[in-house]
């Protein structure tokens, strides 16, 4: 190419014609009527008039070209000044096309720019090194984990950037980009790992390290990512202390705990169950309905476990009687939940809670009730039970000394059933309370006292008032003879 003062071209070689598709004679003229409007542009034609105007040759310099077809064309110009009597008088150079290169530069470009982008994006924390463990990349949660900016990090060894020990014994731990470096194999951290942020923050981290290799495999750096677990992990540690503390429970608890699948197939029971029924553990798994008695209580035991695998629901408590493994009748309490995940009923879990001895115990009371209630009912003696002066229970000897029935004592104020005065003229409802009051205190009480029957007629009789419990109340216990 050889171009006048003026930016005329004089002369072009056949190659115009690859380069732009114009022909020798098409193109003469000025040459700048090939540019496109790229900015680069007047920078070239800046450099073309300043060696013109320094006479002197300049560094080579890019344009971007129109091609005939009216594709772009990016070409190389290096040139320099012709001189005559040491003026110059035109301008040579050769043009490259390096339209090829310009595409390859653009689209590394792009792709730096989307791993900048992903690098920024994504929400682990990521470092990069070179051959030497010299940080060349790191992305924000990087910065913001390890406590360096990138401008600060930037050709650190990666051992100051990314501090790493153990979470129970505080030792250093062996950086995974250096082993990476050591061993040209992917690696990941070990448990219980802490990352020291420059400012003494603690972050639990999982991270893993791989090496960065060339087409030819060779190695170029290496490239980390790791991960805050810290939530996690103390959740993590919280959910362990929680087991190791039900594990406590269930270890030293009376009762017996168990879990079983919608097949009513135990998949889990405590130790508890040899106490309970002479079964091991081993022993005890599989359908539980197989330990149930004859007794028709179970059966609404049994619909109430369905109706929770059925609802999802927590049913109310109920009774089962099982079988013991000697063959002995074992009544129990029992409470238990569903497990649902997804709205689905995945297991049972629950509680079972022997009540043999207190349902005996039970039955021995109420025995006993009724043993002493025929004991009073049918005394010969007239018994009256009081709360205070009102009378709450009598037998039927009282209703025959008194003459009247249930309905016209119980509910009744001793008083009633005494005349107005006793025979040295005191208040018989002042006396009695005071008497009585002297009963509740639990100093017995012995004394004769004239009554009066339902139609009037008095009578005298013995009286002894105590204080006896029933049914974990304290009433007044009155004899009268």
């Amino acid at each position: 190419v050889s171009h006048d003062i003026d930016g005329n071209l004089v002369y072009l070689s056949p190659q115009i014609k690859d380069l732009l598709g114009y022909e020798v004679s098409e193109a003469l003229g000025d040459w700048t009527r090939f540019l496109s409007d790229h900015p680069i542009n007047k920078i070239g034609s800046e450099i073309s008039q300043r060696a013109i105007d320094l006479k002197q040759a300049q560094p080579p310099y890019e344009l971007e070209l129109v091609h005939k077809n009216g594709h772009k064309v990016w070409v190389e110009i290096r040139e320099s000044p012709v001189l005559e009597n040491g003026k110059v008088v035109a301008i040579v150079g050769s043009n490259t096309d390096i339209t090829e290169r310009k595409l390859a530069e653009q689209m590394l470009r792009e792709r730096e720019e989307l791993l900048s982008v992903t690098l920024r994006s994504i929400g682990d924390g990521m470092i990069a090194t070179d051959t030497l463990g010299n940080v060349v990349n790191m992305n924000p949660v990087a910065e913001e984990m390890c406590g360096w900016t990138l401008e600060e990090a930037r050709g650190r060894k990666i051992t100051e950037i990314f501090n790493i020990i153990h979470e129970t014994s505080r030792k250093p731990q062996q950086n995974p980009v250096l082993t990476v470096l050591e061993t040209n194999t992917v690696v990941g951290l070990e448990n219980h790992t802490s990352l020291i942020s420059k400012q003494g923050k603690e972050y639990h981290i999982t991270d893993s390290a791989a090496p960065i290799k060339s087409a030819e495999n060779k190695l170029l750096g290496v490239i980390m990512v790791f991960s805050d677990v810290t939530e996690k992990y103390q959740k993590s540690r919280a959910l362990a202390r929680s087991e190791e503390k039900l594990r406590h429970i269930i270890e030293n608890s009376t009762n017996v705990f168990y879990s079983h699948d919608p097949s009513h197939n135990l998949t889990f029971i405590s130790p508890q169950i040899f106490q309970l029924l002479g079964y091991t553990q081993e022993e005890a798994l599989g359908d539980w309905k197989n330990a149930l008695s004859d007794n028709p209580i179970n059966i609404s035991g049994v619909e109430s476990t369905f109706r929770a695998l059925e609802t999802g629901l927590a049913q109310p408590t109920f009774e089962l009687e099982l079988i013991h493994k000697e063959g002995r009748k074992v009544l129990v309490e029992v409470r238990e939940s569903p497990v649902v995940i997804d709205e689905k009923v995945i297991s049972v879990v629950g509680s079972i809670n022997d009540i043999t001895q207190r349902r005996q115990a039970e039955i021995m009371l109420k025995e006993s009730e009724e043993k002493f209630r025929s004991l009073f009912d049918f005394s010969l003696d007239t018994i009256l039970l009081m709360e205070g002066e009102i009378i709450v229970q009598c037998n039927i000897a009282a209703l025959k000394v008194f003459g009247c029935d249930f309905e016209q004592i119980i509910g009744q104020p001793i008083h009633k059933f005494t005349p107005e005065q006793q025979p040295f003229g005191e208040n018989s409802e002042t006396l009695a309370n005071e008497i009585i009051e002297a009963a509740n205190l639990g100093i017995a009480q012995n004394f004769e006292w004239l009554h009066q029957r339902a139609d009037k007629t008095p009578f005298y009789a013995e009286v002894s008032l105590n204080r006896i419990e029933v049914q974990g109340k304290f009433v007044i216990q009155a004899n009268v003879s």
